[in-house]
């Protein structure tokens, strides 16, 4: 009986700290940031993101919202911002598309003129040429130079991945990536803007720059929280989307218990580590 009780004792030097720690894991692996249901994690899907930056985008065949059909190279010598939206969206895609409403009434004159602006829906089934007309009418007259396409699912998928875009339906509808790309006039990916509001000098400069062949600094160096990409949760009244603060400060406080406890089971440990580096040194006789 006595055995048993000290198979639980917490002791620095043995093999009974196992157990407790077993379980400090436990709590790591089921902490609300772990909970949290996601496609794929926002660091993963970055990295995946930005490693597209130089690649070609293929000649992928897309149908407009007039029915026209569209070979990517038919931008060929424009630099083209494309999107990924979906009609039903409940909120992420309108500000998205306002945003991008925005930036066109925001460009000079000439940069209008270079460049196409094309919002590729991840709902062909359900977003059909007539109805990406409607909505898109929500944002511009324009048609000539704001396609809003769709393709064929195997096209979608192949297309998303030469840019780098994660998205996964749901239940609900999709889980997506929240931002924008330049490609350039050549048919390379130049830059991803992330977030759902994109300023326009800095849109401009990067046209510019690639319009030029000066080339395009991707400064991913900006410190980008991962919540931009799938976390931001939707406030109805604003009509915005807010970083969910408690999520964060609930995930703190897990990670400083987990780790206060760690310091306790091997406190003694850490003693002995700070005495031995503190010992003074023995002279030789």
């Amino acid at each position: 009986m006595e055995g048993r009780v000290s198979d639980w004792r917490i002791e620095s030097g043995g093999g009974q700290q196992w157990p407790l720690l077993f379980f400090v894991v436990t709590v790591l692996l089921i902490s609300p940031c772990n909970a949290k249901s996601e496609p794929v994690s926002p660091v993963e899907a970055l990295k995946k993101s930005e490693a597209t930056i130089g690649a070609t985008v293929g000649n992928y065949r897309l149908v407009d919202q007039d029915w026209e059909v569209l070979p990517f190279r038919s931008f060929a010598g424009r630099a083209v911002i494309v999107s990924f939206m979906y009609i039903d969206c409940p909120g992420p895609c309108q500000l998205i598309n306002q945003s991008l409403a925005n930036l066109r009434k925001a460009f000079k004159s000439d940069f209008a003129k270079d460049t196409v602006f094309l919002s590729i829906t991840i709902n062909s089934e359900n977003d059909t040429p007539g109805a990406l007309k409607e909505y898109g009418s929500s944002f511009t007259d324009d048609f000539a130079n704001w396609r809003f396409v769709s393709t064929d699912q195997e096209t979608l998928e192949r297309m998303a991945a030469d840019l780098g875009f994660e998205y996964k339906k749901n239940e609900m509808g999709f889980d997506h990536m929240n931002r924008i790309t330049l490609v350039g006039p050549d048919g390379t990916v130049l830059r991803h803007f992330y977030g759902m509001e994109y300023n326009p000098d800095e849109v401009e400069k990067s046209i510019d720059s690639a319009m030029s062949g000066k080339g395009v600094f991707s400064f991913i160096s900006r410190i980008i929280n991962p919540v931009t990409l799938y976390c931001s949760r939707y406030d109805p009244v604003s009509k915005t989307f807010k970083v969910d603060y408690a999520f964060i400060a609930s995930s703190v406080l897990q990670y400083l218990f987990i780790f206060g406890t760690l310091g306790y089971i091997f406190r003694e440990n850490i003693k002995g580590w700070f005495r031995s580096g503190n010992r003074p040194k023995q002279k030789k006789s």
